[in-house]
């Protein structure tokens, strides 16, 4: 989609063959979902209408493991606490694995031992165990931007791709092992 007001163009009923069609030629896809989770209830009642989030209900519905992620900055965390519950009203962790990861870790945002207290916060407002954590690295980032590659491109070696290199092999390893078919 090229504009955000094109959403009503993609229904979640056209998306689905696209998710089959996906898992057969591809061994991860990625979808970024970056909108509210809130399924239109007022729009229920009529299949034709279409639903503003519609596209990422049906992504999140097949998905195989949901990566989560939030920001360290206090609203980012508050925002993440919030999602994460709406998030389980649309798809509980016991029916698809998830993975919580924060970025922009820092101890200016965080307190003097960041990672401790984004771990911290995250167990005591959403009962999260395990979270993945990318500290914050503008120098290698806005280098990637600049040039146009990604940050393992640009700077293999900085704390931001290391973060980012572990969150997907914890996604990846996260993903539900099914018998051949």
């Amino acid at each position: 989609m090229t504009r955000p007001d094109r959403w009503p163009e993609l229904s979640p009923a056209a998306l689905e063959p696209v998710w089959d069609l996906l898992r057969t030629h591809a061994a991860v896809t990625v979808v970024d979902c970056g909108s509210p989770l809130e399924t239109d209830e007022e729009l229920q009642y009529d299949t034709r209408a279409p639903q503003r989030n519609g596209a990422t209900l049906s992504a999140l519905a097949a998905a195989d493991v949901v990566v989560a992620v939030g920001s360290s900055e206090p609203l980012g965390m508050q925002r993440l606490v919030h999602g994460l519950a709406a998030l389980d009203d649309v798809v509980p962790t016991d029916m698809t694995p998830r993975v919580v990861a924060v970025n922009r870790v820092r101890a200016s945002v965080a307190g003097l031992r960041p990672r401790e207290a984004v771990a911290d916060a995250l167990l005591r407002y959403s009962g999260v165990e395990k979270v993945w954590l990318v500290d914050w690295d503008p120098r290698a980032c806005d280098a990637a931007t600049l040039a146009g590659q990604a940050v393992g491109e640009r700077a293999p070696r900085s704390a931001a791709r290391k973060g980012m290199q572990a969150v997907a092999h914890a996604a990846r390893a996260a993903v539900p092992v099914t018998a051949p078919q």
